[in-house]
């Protein structure tokens, strides 16, 4: 039989989920917003959504999970590499640009 006594936290556990709610919550809330403010939303959306590529990396490197995936993980994740590297390169392109328009005395479309 399951005993179904309640378990109350402590003020330690109410610390940490303090803590936990603050700091995962809260501040990240507050670093994505500023992100944003500095980054195009694309470049935002992009970062969120490699999360799975960094957690499948660290499962690599910290647990050796890597017998399990099929060839169609590898070439999905050298599509989401593929559109990284040429959004990297896109905003590299428009930076020498507008540089080189500011140095040739051309106005930039952004004012």
């Amino acid at each position: 039989m399951v005993s179904h006594q309640l378990y109350f936290p402590d003020l330690n556990d109410w610390l940490w989920l303090l803590v936990l709610a603050w700091l995962c919550s809260v501040v990240a809330f507050q670093f994505s917003a500023y992100a944003l403010r500095r980054l195009s939303a694309f470049t935002v959306n992009l970062t969120f959504n490699m999360e799975p590529v960094y957690g499948i990396i660290l499962a690599f490197m910290v647990y050796r999970e890597n017998e399990l995936l099929s060839k169609w993980f590898f070439i999905g994740f050298a599509l989401i590499a593929a559109a990284l590297a040429i959004h990297v390169w896109v905003l590299m392109r428009e930076q020498r640009q507008k540089k080189l328009n500011e140095t040739n005395g051309i106005p930039s479309a952004d004012h």
